[in-house]
């Protein structure tokens, strides 16, 4: 009796209301049992609990609601607001649209981009076409690696704003630098064109089984080249241009070109 006494004292004020004269009244010869008064006790606690949670909530939200305004500047400025982002979507896409040049110069110096591009300092492809005609007849009239690795640079940036990587066009202008590169032995920008190639070839790309062919062969000399720098010892050196090799399909191994270059791999390694 005397622990039940304890547990009933512990739910307060709820249960000593339901302990009142109000609910006995029922029956002066009747009882109430503690154990009936515990359980009315704890279910009009859970129920206040319940009351009091909800009450939370709602004040909560009544705090996190704007007050709109229905008239006057504020209005037409929060108005605006929601179309501006009922907008948001179709205006990101449309400036994740590529760039269209309109620049009709031939001769462009390379800058590296520190902000957006801008469509009238941006070659179209006919125009980037023209530049790289140009170029070449240039390099082989009077050789200026200088001129020809910046007017290169340029036509390549020029491609990558305007988004243009499913022509033929934009393999020749990457074989081409790259050629010109490994004549000086410029090795930091062939290999930039040489990554470029890789990919472009992945991608199906291709302008003749010869030509590429001819950079395929150049990525496994390239890759014992960076192997020599790399390692110490000569199995070392030959482990990653044996891997390119093996990466290759059969019929890319069984070309002249590849097969030159296995042979220079080998003679290095042996």
């Amino acid at each position: 009796a005397a622990r039940r006494a304890a547990r009933a004292a512990r739910f307060g004020s709820a249960m000593l209301s339901l302990a009142s004269a109000k609910q006995l009244s029922s029956s002066s010869t009747q009882a109430v049992s503690m154990n009936e008064i515990l359980s009315q006790a704890k279910k009009q606690q859970q129920q206040q609990q319940k009351k009091k949670h909800k009450k939370m909530v709602n004040n909560n939200n009544n705090n996190n609601k704007r007050k709109l305004p229905s008239t006057g500047a504020a209005a037409r400025q929060w108005n605006g607001g929601v179309k501006r982002r009922q907008r948001g979507r179709a205006v990101a896409v449309a400036a994740a649209a590529p760039l269209k040049g309109r620049s009709q110069a031939l001769e462009k110096e390379y800058y590296r981009l520190t902000s957006d591009a801008k469509a009238e300092l941006v070659r179209p492809l006919e125009v980037l076409r023209k530049s790289l005609e140009m170029v070449k007849r240039k390099w082989l009239a009077a050789p200026d690696y200088d001129y020809a690795r910046a007017q290169l640079k340029s036509i390549r940036q020029d491609l990558t704003v305007q988004h243009i990587d499913d022509d033929v066009f934009v393999l020749e202008v990457y074989q081409t630098h790259a050629r010109i590169a490994l004549e000086q032995e410029d090795i930091g920008e062939f290999s930039q064109c040489q990554s470029k190639l890789r990919d472009l070839y992945a991608s199906g790309l291709t302008n003749g089984v010869e030509v590429e062919m001819e950079f395929v062969a150049y990525r496994v000399l390239h890759s014992l080249i960076r192997a020599r720098a790399n390692a110490n010892g000569l199995q070392r050196i030959g482990m990653q241009p044996l891997q390119q090799l093996q990466r290759l399909k059969p019929e890319q191994r069984a070309h002249e070109f590849v097969q030159h270059a296995r042979s220079v791999v080998m003679s290095v390694v042996d």
